[in-house]
């Protein structure tokens, strides 16, 4: 699972500076940097997700600067930095007071986690003059106009995690496939490697 969200700055593509204001803010609500997963991320809460015993949220967060330059009536708003921080929302990441085979289930919840990642990187690796510009009579009307067209193409990131995701469960069975599971670990792996990720 996947949160996506928007902020209003940040340099050019993936941010891996952790001491920085924006993930400073981040770590404080809970929003960890991508990582190996461990007992302790997981909150025990019996209600939450009851459809499983462990359950991980990742999130991928955008921000960026923009330009707006008239013409003559019209204005226009362009994307000119562009930044994507990454990686477990512990404070959604559940499991079962009961459940206690969670060695096993923990390279399930991973490849959840980094399924997240690799979508993150392919986010960050745009850069701001692949983002469309938006137009308008005023440069508040071009800021919305370029902020609706970029919030369509980050719901096109979401819904392909989204179905990476469902997928992956549905093809492990959740994890208890183990065959089809270890199919799925060297399958995103090697996805990793795609985008220059390596394992945490």
């Amino acid at each position: 699972m996947a949160v996506f969200g928007c902020s209003a700055f940040a340099p050019a593509g993936l941010s891996t500076d952790y001491g920085t204001p924006e993930w400073q803010q981040e770590i404080s609500q809970g929003y960890i940097p991508f990582k190996r997963l461990t007992l302790e991320d997981f909150k025990i809460d019996d209600k939450a997700h009851p459809e499983v015993a462990m359950y991980t949220l990742g999130f991928i967060h955008y921000s960026y600067r923009t330009q707006v330059v008239q013409h003559g009536r019209w204005f226009t708003a362009s994307v000119t930095e562009w930044q994507v921080r990454s990686g477990l929302d512990r404070s959604q990441t559940t499991r079962k007071s009961w459940f206690q085979d969670t060695a096993k289930a923990m390279s399930h919840e991973q490849g959840h986690l980094n399924l997240n990642e690799i979508y993150g990187r392919l986010l960050a690796r745009r850069g701001p003059k692949t983002f469309p510009v938006g137009q308008g009579e005023s440069p508040q009307a071009a800021l919305q106009t370029l902020a609706a067209k970029i919030a369509k193409i980050i719901d096109w990131y979401w819904e392909q995690n989204r179905s990476m995701q469902a997928q992956y469960d549905e093809d492990t069975d959740g994890g208890l496939d183990f065959l089809m599971q270890e199919k799925w670990d060297r399958a995103i792996s090697a996805r990793m490697k795609n985008v220059g990720l390596s394992e945490p």
